[in-house]
């Protein structure tokens, strides 16, 4: 099909716009046998040599364009060395094989800090097909004003291939002088040139603790520190590690911030500082006894007017005409609660005009000013920010062009734009898309999408809670499942003991137990793994006379008849964990031998197979 081409405003994609009507005439042509996905080869002839053409395979976006004309990517129109207004013949691709291996080279060098993962992204996002030779452009998620370009430099098993539901090993080809590291330190961190290593903060001791003066950034987590709180003068806390002061969640601008794991950005908090930190853990309470009144001031005072603070009635008087002498109140007292001393300048002390923040230094204000007042720049993804607050948040927690470390892939991504439900799920547009992905259920074996797997794995969970114990054989030794017969012993443990003749009142089977009992008592079961202290093999019992025997056998309290070697491992290993986890024999047995006695798997089974005991 002839078609009139004209620039399509996406310069990131190869993927182009055609005419309702062509899709019709693919449908009526292929039926339900149309091809998936749908690859188009574009061909152009060469303005400057007509007897030369030039083509490129492509995908479509949508069939949206006027009848006649096909919208094409300025990156397209460039490969095919034409430009708009010109006629395209436009054939639909069938025999195009999928990618094994790409190799890529940058046309310039740019300051990223992992080419694989950025361009896994963009091309997985945006490409469709690719063709040796030919240039392709995506966003820099560090710098807006200037695109990154890369050219095909090679391709496998063939010179143009699909890219869409394929693994491909992908190889960058960095230019010659360039220093990966140097690339990764220069494009992580834009705003902290001078930032130190991360350092993990572990004070489990203390309730408060300065470190470091100076530019540093340090990394805490909540599952130790559930409620802590931050003071500083500048610092700026968020849940990456490129937290910096213009990409942040919260900040000490406005002075001390309060930090609870219930928050719901995320359990690791990164916290860039330039000043000394403090930082109290509130996880160590401590009690002050009765020595408050109800309304949280010291019993046995009074609130003195000038300094706000309170004072033991015995010496009021005297404090609040000293204070009323010595003491000068803020204007804003009520906001501030600030007091100066007779003399003091006050030039230092503000109050902003605009809210009701204030602070002491002309550094404090413009600081304050410039972060809550001042409208900056819009984001490069077009977010228009009332101040710079708002925009770093915008930038730690939804820009789709900032890198991201992916909870699927493990990869330093662009965010990409997220749908209403990912944001409700908790997920970048990158992440709903990685997660898309199945992997097989460790325990009931079934496909789940990875982004679907946690929940997935709580519902095994909460379906233990409802599940009956097994009974076990009442052999004391064994831990096999409880059989149907009158000693309720297992089917192993009664083996012995079964006979086929009638025995309506059981004195035949009472018979055949004490015989048992007795060869135990006086000849041992003969193995040396034995641990039946009512048997003589076991070492724990000196062998009794036959007077003896017969009283011993009364007073044994439950069936107490002799197992194997593998089954006495398999009760050491319940008898262990009995004490040490939450897991009841019962379920405990029940693992071992499901497991056929190993250990580490029977320990993987328990997790999502059987209830936790509730300890009171």
């Amino acid at each position: 099909m002839k078609l009139v081409a004209y620039t399509w405003a996406n310069k990131y994609s190869d993927k182009i716009t055609l005419p309702a009507d062509v899709l019709d005439s693919l449908v009526a042509e292929f039926g339900d046998e149309l091809p998936r996905p749908l690859l188009f080869t574009i061909k152009a002839r060469d303005p400057k040599n007509p007897r030369d053409s030039h083509l490129t395979t492509v995908g479509v976006k949508e069939f949206t364009a006027e009848s006649g004309t096909v919208g094409v990517p300025q990156i397209v129109l460039e490969n095919i060395r034409t430009e708009t207004g010109a006629i395209l013949d436009v054939t639909v691709s069938r025999d195009i094989p999928l990618a094994t291996d790409m190799t890529l080279k940058p046309r310039d060098q740019y300051q990223v800090d992992n080419y694989e993962a950025l361009l896994e992204a963009a091309l997985r996002a945006s490409y469709t097909a690719l063709t040796v030779g030919q240039n392709i452009v995506i966003r820099n998620p560090s710098d807006a004003s200037r695109d990154l370009e890369f050219v095909v430099e090679s391709l496998s098993p063939a010179s143009t291939v699909c890219i869409v539901d394929t693994d491909v090993n992908l190889d960058v080809l960095v230019p010659v002088g360039v220093d990966n590291g140097q690339i990764a330190s220069a494009g992580s961190y834009k705003t902290r040139d001078t930032a130190a290593d991360l350092a993990s903060l572990d004070f489990s001791t203390i309730t408060s603790l300065p470190f470091s003066s100076g530019p540093s950034k340090h990394r805490i987590s909540h599952e130790k520190f559930p409620h802590i709180t931050i003071a500083s003068f500048r610092a700026f806390i968020g849940i990456s590690q490129d937290t910096c002061p213009s990409s942040f969640i919260w900040s000490t601008l406005d002075g001390s911030v309060d930090i609870q794991a219930s928050n719901p950005f995320g359990q690791e908090l990164y916290i860039w500082s330039e000043d000394e930190l403090k930082i109290e853990n509130h996880a160590i309470e401590i009690e002050d006894g009765d020595h408050e009144m109800a309304d949280g001031a010291p019993a046995n005072s009074t609130k003195c007017p000038t300094c706000n603070n309170y004072i033991p009635d015995q010496s009021y008087t005297l404090h609040s005409n000293f204070c009323a002498r010595n003491n000068i109140p803020c204007d804003q007292f009520d906001v501030c609660g600030h007091v100066f001393k007779r003399g003091e300048p006050r030039e230092s002390h503000w109050h902003c005009q605009s809210c009701d923040k204030f602070g002491d230094g002309s550094d404090a204000h413009d600081t304050h000013v410039h972060y809550s007042h001042t409208t900056p720049q819009p984001c490069a993804c077009g977010f228009q920010a009332s101040n710079h607050i708002t925009l770093a948040l915008h930038s730690h927690t939804e820009c789709p062009l900032t890198l991201h470390e992916c909870r699927f892939c493990h990869l330093r991504v662009p965010r990409d734009v997220a749908s209403p439900r990912d944001l409700i799920s908790g997920y970048s547009g990158h992440e709903s898309a990685c997660g898309a992905k199945t992997t097989d259920c460790h325990v009931c074996k079934k496909p789940v999408r990875l982004r679907d797997l946690l929940s997935h794995q709580k519902l095994h969970t909460l379906a233990t809670r409802d599940k009956i114990a097994p009974e076990l054989c009442s052999n004391t030794l064994c831990i096999r499942g409880r059989g149907n017969n009158a000693l309720e012993l297992c089917d192993t443990c009664f083996g012995p003991l079964y006979s086929s003749v009638n025995d309506p009142t059981g004195s035949r089977l009472k018979s055949r137990v004490e015989r048992r009992y007795v060869i135990q008592l006086t000849k041992g079961c003969g193995k040396s793994s034995c641990r039946n202290s009512y048997c003589v093999s076991s070492g724990l019992l000196a062998k009794p006379t036959m007077a003896q025997v017969m009283g011993l056998i009364k007073e044994i309290p439950a069936p107490s008849f002799c197992v194997d070697e593998k089954t006495t491992k398999r009760k050491n290993f319940v008898d262990f964990q009995a004490e040490n986890s939450h897991y009841s024999r019962e379920w405990l047995s029940v693992a071992i031998e499901e497991n056929k006695g190993n250990e580490q798997e029977a320990v993987k089974w328990l997790e999502y197979n059987a209830p936790k005991e509730i300890t009171v």
